[in-house]
């Protein structure tokens, strides 16, 4: 993985509960317009980047998709994307310190030291644990 950051990496989630996972509560907040589908979210914990007077970390960017009513939003989204024409919305949503804790059932994140790149398949063995 490329980047110029310090560390850099992926993270893996799974929803709280069914039907009370965040997208759900999302659009029950109403900030989720009409037709729109909730398609990535970025989570900062906390920036030194932020300019904003008005916002603060830890808080989510939602990016929505306007599946304008499309019966099948996954299959408008990848042939919006196909044309070149996939047009995304955000919202900043600010979050609790604790907020944070509830977004997910399970939430990991794995991060990698800048030229280090490790690929999947190189996970610490049990006998290498040092503690």
């Amino acid at each position: 993985m490329d980047s110029d950051d310090d560390w850099s990496g992926i993270a893996v989630a799974n929803d709280a509960r069914p039907g009370d996972d965040f997208r759900t509560r999302l659009v029950a907040s109403g900030l989720v317009p009409d037709g729109h589908v909730v398609v990535r979210i970025t989570l900062t914990m906390r920036s030194a980047h932020i300019a904003s007077t008005t916002l603060k970390a830890p808080f989510v960017t939602a990016f929505l998709f306007d599946a304008d009513g499309h019966a099948n939003p996954l299959a408008a989204f990848k042939a919006a994307k196909a044309t070149g024409h996939l047009d995304l919305k955000t919202v900043n949503i600010a979050l609790g310190d604790t907020d944070v804790l509830d977004l997910f059932r399970d939430l990991t994140v794995d991060l990698m030291v800048r030229g280090f790149d490790l690929s999947d398949e190189q996970q610490p063995s049990e006998s290498g644990q040092l503690f």
